[in-house]
């Protein structure tokens, strides 16, 4: 891992990869340590340089030099590109070692969706590389799952995460999900998306480090468990779920009325697009024609979840403090009491 300093944003760009780069991007495959990282095999000279041949003549192909700049000019410090893979546009990146750790492939990422706007995306990682994993749900890449890659000539045999990057969300459908036809893959999405939101921080009733495994046996067991009468609603894009909200029906006898609105999850790559306000729009409306007149919530004080409250007009009742703990399982919060009437009151 390098020692040196984290790079500015001016400091790298990116340009065209030129055949006068290929001797040197051959020598950088060929570190043993990167590619035991991406789980690859390097590639023989022949082979690699036939490869690029066809890749430097390809148009759906956009491979990129990294380059830092300073004062002497600038240096290669790796490559990326957006190439086809299975009828997918994918992508996928290599930095030098002696630049690891420095933002280098973070701020490359960043430029080359800056650059492409073809969507949705794909990306792979070896499950242990907690690197690249990291950059990649940085940028809003969203998990899809895990398989077991086979070896072959060019890749290790190696448990591989698989990501996507979805296109604009602001038109995806939202739809009403009954407990009993909730699917494997489903659980394994609200895993994800669980799992996910605990990574970023929000305050979801869990702490890190939440596993799927985990996450999954809560939603299974939290579904089984669910009310006939409470609501839950999913968004998804490229067929996974990307946000999801429940109403859960109070349990006391005396408040059939009632229902509290929980577990309202927007995954890190939806964030920014409204799609937390319409799950809530979507969650009242449910509510209100399902005979619910009152729907209840708490929230951190603070957080972007109090604030998504507040904008779509609950009203704000009073904080307990010391209420949770964030993510880290010790830093105490303040929670807020929201309600809001719906329906034929």
């Amino acid at each position: 891992m390098s020692d040196g300093p984290r790079v500015k944003p001016h400091e790298v760009r990116l340009r065209p990869v030129l055949p006068d780069d290929l001797e040197w991007m051959f020598e950088l495959q060929k570190d043993p340590e990167a590619s035991r990282l991406a789980g690859v095999k390097p590639r023989t000279r022949e082979v690699y340089f036939e490869t690029w041949a066809k890749v430097l003549k390809d148009a759906a192909v956009r491979p990129r030099i990294i380059e830092l700049v300073g004062p002497g000019g600038a240096e290669p410090a790796g490559a990326l590109s957006v190439f086809q893979a299975d009828g997918r546009h994918c992508t996928g990146y290599w930095i030098a070692k002696q630049h690891w750790g420095r933002g280098i492939a973070s701020r490359a990422l960043t430029l080359l969706l800056e650059e492409d706007p073809r969507r949705p995306i794909y990306a792979t990682a070896a499950r242990t590389n907690a690197a690249s994993v990291r950059i990649l749900t940085s940028h809003g890449f969203r998990l899809l799952g895990h398989r077991m890659g086979e070896e072959t000539d060019r890749y290790e045999a190696r448990e591989v995460a698989e990501f996507v990057l979805d296109a604009s969300v602001a038109d995806l459908p939202i739809e009403r999900l009954s407990p009993i036809g909730v699917t494997d893959r489903d659980l394994d999405d609200l895993a994800a998306l669980l799992v996910d939101a605990v990574e970023s921080g929000a305050a979801v009733s869990f702490v890190k480090p939440l596993g799927l495994d985990a996450a999954c046996a809560w939603w299974r067991r939290s579904l089984a468990e669910a009310s006939p009468r409470s609501i839950m609603l999913v968004a998804r894009a490229c067929g996974g779920i990307v946000g999801t909200v429940q109403a859960a029906a109070a349990w006391a006898p005396n408040q059939p009325h009632r229902a509290e609105v929980c577990k309202m999850i927007v995954h890190r790559s939806c964030r920014g697009t409204g799609l937390g306000r319409r799950l809530m729009e979507r969650i009242e409306q449910e509510a209100g024609a399902s005979g619910f007149t009152l729907l209840t919530l708490d929230a951190k004080v603070g957080g972007a979840a109090e604030r998504l409250y507040r904008r779509c007009g609950w009203v704000r009742v009073g904080e307990i403090p010391n209420f949770a703990v964030d993510t880290d399982g010790v830093t105490p919060h303040a929670t807020v009491i929201f309600y809001k009437f719906v329906g034929n009151r």
